[in-house]
């Protein structure tokens, strides 16, 4: 994946070793580490149904892998990323 000039791109910050992730259409829990990502557009959590966002890793092992950001994450991004 490259990055663009225009998008943020993001570091998970060491408490945060895993995420929600859509793999070939089915939901998997995968360790992330110090992977970057971009946040990719809204959705629904397949959880709870309520809308939150979605990110595209953009590094690693996960590359391209699509996840999903808790309800909520996005307003506390300080606490679970750094910004690259």
């Amino acid at each position: 994946m490259t990055q663009q000039e225009d998008i943020p791109l993001y570091r998970f910050k060491d408490n945060v070793g895993y995420v929600l992730a859509k793999i070939e259409n089915t939901l998997s829990i995968i360790e992330v580490g110090r992977c970057h990502f971009v946040l990719a557009g809204v959705t629904s959590h397949p959880d709870s149904n309520q809308p939150t966002y979605m990110a595209q890793i953009a590094s690693g092992l996960w590359d391209g892998t699509y996840w999903y950001l808790e309800p909520g994450w996005y307003e506390k991004i300080d606490k679970w990323a750094d910004l690259v």
